[in-house]
């Protein structure tokens, strides 16, 4: 306390359900605000049909919690998750942003 003279919080989730679904869920901010990256984050192997029909969109994340929980599928889930999580967490406008704007109208980035 007395040594700290400034805290920079970067990023900041209180976990309540509706945050974790903004971020992981198929529903949620990030999965629109980055399609590509969603989908591939989607469709890794041990995320089944019955996970994505979920109509909450909390499905995916389910299978990643089972597949990060042990087994085979860890280490693949693990990269999975570090994938998506670097997408949308990453700085600029999502592919196409700028490019698929009106002419003249002003453009909100989503960084």
């Amino acid at each position: 306390p007395s040594a700290v003279r400034a805290l920079l919080l970067r990023g900041m989730c209180t976990m309540r359900g509706s945050e974790v679904l903004w971020m992981f869920g198929a529903h949620g901010g990030a999965a629109q605000l980055r399609p590509d990256g969603w989908a591939a984050f989607a469709a890794a192997r041990f995320v089944t049909d019955a996970d994505r029909a979920l109509s909450d969109g909390s499905g995916v994340l389910r299978a990643y919690a089972r597949a990060l929980a042990g087994g085979e599928d860890a280490s693949v889930a693990a990269s999975g998750w570090m994938t998506w999580e670097s997408q949308v967490t990453a700085a600029g406008p999502a592919a196409g942003q700028l490019e698929n704007a009106p002419s003249g109208e002003y453009v909100l980035l989503d960084y």
